[in-house]
């Protein structure tokens, strides 16, 4: 018998799914008509909207030559499906309607999502891809700072003439969310204040996704953190066009201490031993102070470093580093 032209992943799945169909019912195996239907749902979402399943019986039902079907068994049963899959649908347009109180901002961000659709079309109509686009566009919204963005069910129309689909996305941006006051939670060693004014902090800028992940790592990055976590707080409407949201800032600081040691040996250099150890917010600042050494039967060294934070944002920090080494004085004998 001719097999269909679906590919080889889709059937796999489709014999997958029939055979781990479940039941309504808590007693006995799932009924046939169970697993047509969770294979028919199956076959859409992958984009073959025109799918059909039928019952074959092998004592009754002659030998088929439809070159567009394929038979599945089914799991302790005589009985055989008989699937046609029909044609897979494509995407053959998108678009997307955003409401909102105030789309001024929101325009530039239509944009990002409308070439981000574009991405579908001529594809097939895979529900997962139809779920992951309109996902993506409220994630889009999120990050540009509609932060209570909301979508709706999209407007789908499956047109079985021409084996398309067009899709009529829609959200609301909800108000434009600015950043309000940082409260800081766990500042032990390190004074709230000054953590608040490292944060820089600029009340009213917007909550974009961008923002609020600088603002994490400019604490992640400086090493003196066991861990860092930046939770923005539920938004209040200010005006019909934008909220305000405070920040929470949690953090859980590293033991001012900390100490490592090794040794190694090898025929070429001979013994090393190394020791450091490392205080954090020996100045209240988020700084690292690490004094090393090295005793070696070649080489001796001392070192010392300091990390400081600057207060002009990440990548100015300060750094300072000190060393001083010997080496010892290899004797030959001629």
């Amino acid at each position: 018998m001719a097999q269909s032209s679906i590919p080889g992943n889709v059937k796999s799945g489709l014999r997958n799914v029939i055979e781990d169909a479940r039941s309504s019912s808590f007693i006995g195996a799932p009924s046939i008509q169970v697993r047509i239907e969770a294979g028919v749902t199956f076959l859409r979402s992958e984009g073959y909207y025109g799918a059909q399943i039928d019952v074959r019986e092998p004592d009754i039902d002659p030998p088929t030559s439809d070159g567009d079907g394929f038979e599945l068994e089914l799991p302790n049963d005589s009985r055989r499906l008989f699937v046609r899959a029909g044609p897979r649908f494509v995407i053959q347009s998108t678009s997307i309607k955003i409401d909102g109180p105030d789309l001024t901002e929101a325009r530039a961000v239509r944009d990002t999502i409308l070439e981000d659709l574009r991405v579908l079309d001529d594809q097939p109509a895979r529900a997962g891809d139809v779920l992951r686009a309109q996902n993506q566009a409220l994630q889009t919204l999120k990050e540009a700072g509609f932060t209570q963005a909301e979508d709706r069910y999209p407007d789908i129309v499956v047109d079985h003439a021409t084996s398309g689909m067009q899709i009529d996305y829609a959200v609301t941006t909800g108000p434009l969310t600015k950043l309000g006051s940082l409260s800081v939670v766990g500042a032990n060693l390190t004074p709230s204040a000054w953590v608040i004014k490292a944060a820089g902090i600029r009340p009213g800028s917007v909550a974009s996704g961008e923002r609020l992940r600088q603002l994490s790592e400019r604490f992640r990055l400086t090493g003196a953190y066991q861990s860092v976590d930046l939770a923005l707080q539920t938004p209040v409407l200010t005006t019909p066009e934008t909220a305000t949201a405070n920040l929470m800032l949690t953090l859980e600081e590293r033991t001012k201490r900390t100490w490592s040691a090794g040794a190694e040996w090898s025929t070429s250099d001979g013994l090393g031993l190394d020791a450091s150890t490392s205080f954090f917010h020996h100045l209240a600042r988020a700084d690292t102070l690490t004094l090393d050494g090295r005793v070696g039967t070649l080489e001796s060294s001392l070192g010392a470093s300091l990390r400081l934070p600057s207060l002009r944002g990440a990548g100015r920090d300060l750094s300072l580093v000190a060393r001083a080494a010997s080496k010892a004085q290899m004797l030959s004998h001629v």
